[in-house]
């Protein structure tokens, strides 16, 4: 599926990836290929997600996320790689 990591500033990550999990307002969210439609806020919080090059680890400030069609698009406040 194809992840879109976006903040104000610019596009963080844009890519092929197997799965992402996120700091859903409710708790944790994990998105896998097939995943039913979703429109979620986001908490603050640490992201995972595993890409060709390997597991990825970024904390967010608040946001939404949105689900559809093996397609991820994650906006947020801000992203910082760990």
């Amino acid at each position: 599926m194809n992840l879109q990591l976006i903040t104000p500033e610019s596009a963080i990550f844009k890519g092929e990836v197997s799965s992402v999990t996120l700091p859903g307002e409710m708790g944790q969210l994990t998105v896998l290929p097939g995943h039913t439609v979703l429109l979620a806020k986001l908490a603050s919080g640490k992201a995972k997600f595993t890409a060709k090059e390997g597991e990825k680890v970024y904390t967010l400030g608040p946001g939404t996320l949105e689900v559809s069609n093996d397609k991820v698009t994650v906006l947020v406040a801000s992203a910082t790689a760990q």
